[in-house]
């Protein structure tokens, strides 16, 4: 008769439709918590495991294969302090179990990790409570043989009654731990109160985390705190209790934060209180966890595979330059979906990158970030290439982009086409001034070609750009300056464009007048 497993029966019925963490079983706090007794529930949930998802061996995705049915490496141990029987062993880097527990009160703890090692493994590993990390790292003792275990002891922990699960972290791996015991010290008073980090938390808001249960009523005022973002003062417009943790608290700005940014916290008060009456310690230009979305950038380049979402498209590699996949097997109707964030108020053209024994048709649309249609822009034939991975670019007109946030979407008109990458490239900026003390264009007008005269050494690498007032891309050229070159424009017709010119990270812009 096989023995019952009651994590076998979680995992096979309220994991299915409940993808929670509940309780292995009740773990009070002072007391002992063994290794092996984590939390029922999903990987990245009750517990973190490298190799839980490896189902081809070698390596196999569980060494242990005893007490637990999951990911977590659980070999029989028999110690003679603090044992269940039970121990967690192969620990890997970033390996992390989560345990529900119930702490008696607001203390200070010290923590004795039952840990063992065969050698200077440099396993590291650290404990956080309901987000916010309670110690430092701490090195794992080498005990000369993995069946050898001792108390790495841990002072100075201050646990919350508020704090309802513990994790234990492997910052680095190499290492076995099969318990911890937590020792109830002394009064959480006796401790200063400190910053500990801080993240973002929307796009207008940081969670500034500290190492006390803070006094929600004592959150300093906004003068006392001093944020920037890329160097810019960003100023306080409310501050709030956190609702992840009583250790933290949210501060909102009067301004949106992007993941491009950099944000530093100061704190310069002595109005922030921890619950037990002390006051947190200043603290000086931290940087701030930049955890928001990641989209992609315009200008820049979009590889055509990096998509939000999508629609009737299949994945293929590519003999391209600089290899990698493109987008392949395309019919009228399917589409793509890309997060954008254009930086800059300007006029754009785009570098199609393509293949195909056929013409294709292609067209972008714009939308906002709740899916509401705002534009689009004009089709662009790709022409044939003669051979689905024989590659050309083709350029195209993107109009008037305006600064923000936006979801992109390609609209597949007329197929089959593959593609590889496609690249948004900034004309004259809305509120670009012409830079004619800097560049001179001539003859002007002009009839079949141009010379530039500027402030460079001969030889100096710029970047030509010609558009016409539509905000179209005729003329792109990368170059090295010489003040007898001419740059062709015979193939422009009779009208007004817009000379650009990239040096060194500077742009310049003249007007240029052809006639024929």
């Amino acid at each position: 008769m096989r023995a019952y497993n009651r994590g076998v029966i979680d995992a096979m019925f309220r994991q299915i439709y409940d993808p929670t963490a509940l309780p292995w079983k009740e773990h009070n706090i002072p007391g002992v918590v063994h290794a092996s007794e984590y939390d029922m529930g999903p990987l990245g949930v009750a517990y973190y495991d490298t190799e839980s998802m490896q189902l081809n061996p070698p390596p196999a995705w569980n060494s242990g294969w005893t007490y637990r049915n999951d990911g977590v490496d659980v070999q029989a141990f028999s110690d003679f302090v603090n044992s269940n029987g039970y121990c967690v062993g192969w620990v890997d880097t970033d390996d992390w179990m989560q345990y529900t527990v119930d702490i008696a009160q607001d203390s200070v703890y010290t923590i004795k990790v039952r840990q063992g090692a065969n050698g200077a493994t440099g396993g590291n590993f650290y404990f956080e409570a309901d987000g916010v990390k309670l110690t430092p790292n701490y090195y794992a003792s080498n005990t000369g043989s993995w069946s050898i275990l001792a108390d790495k002891v841990i002072p100075n922990v201050i646990l919350s009654s508020e704090d309802k699960t513990i994790r234990f972290v492997s910052n680095s791996g190499g290492f076995n731990v099969a318990s911890f015991e937590f020792i109830a010290t002394g009064s959480t008073a006796s401790l200063d109160a400190e910053y500990v980090s801080s993240v973002t938390h929307s796009y207008t808001e940081i969670e500034v985390k500290t190492n006390k249960p803070l006094d929600t009523t004592q959150l300093g005022n906004f003068a006392s705190y001093y944020v920037t973002i890329n160097g810019n003062q960003a100023s306080v417009v409310n501050i709030a209790p956190s609702p992840n943790n009583v250790r933290n608290f949210i501060l909102t700005l009067n301004q949106n934060m992007t993941f491009l940014d950099e944000m530093k916290v100061s704190y310069s008060g002595t109005a922030l209180k921890a619950k037990d009456g002390t006051s947190v310690d200043p603290f000086t230009q931290e940087l701030v966890e930049n955890t928001l979305p990641t989209v992609h950038v315009i200008p820049g380049k979009i590889e055509a595979e990096a998509y939000s979402s999508m629609d009737g498209i299949s994945l293929e590699n590519t003999s391209d330059i600089g290899g990698g996949q493109n987008i392949g097997y395309l019919d009228g109707g399917d589409y793509l979906l890309y997060d954008i964030k254009v930086l800059n108020n300007a006029t754009y053209s785009i570098d199609y990158r393509h293949a195909s024994q056929s013409n294709g048709k292609i067209q972008f649309e714009l939308y906002d970030t709740s899916g509401t249609y705002l534009s689009n822009m004009p089709e662009v034939t790709l022409p044939s290439t003669g051979g689905w991975q024989t590659w050309n670019t083709t350029s195209g007109n993107a109009g008037v982009l305006t600064q923000g946030d936006y979801i992109l979407k390609l609209n597949v008109i007329q197929a089959p086409v593959n593609i590889n990458w496609f690249e948004f490239i900034q004309g004259i900026g809305l509120e670009e001034e012409l830079a004619s003390d800097h560049l001179m264009v001539y003859p002007n007008p002009a009839q079949d070609g141009f010379k530039l005269s500027g402030m460079w050494a001969e030889g100096a690498p710029l970047e030509i750009y010609v558009y016409d007032e539509s905000g179209r891309l005729w003329i792109k050229e990368s170059l090295t300056y010489a003040s007898d070159r001419v740059i062709s424009t015979k193939e422009l017709s009779t009208g007004r464009y817009l000379v650009t010119v990239i040096s060194s990270g500077r742009r310049y812009t003249e007007k240029l007048m052809i006639v024929h």
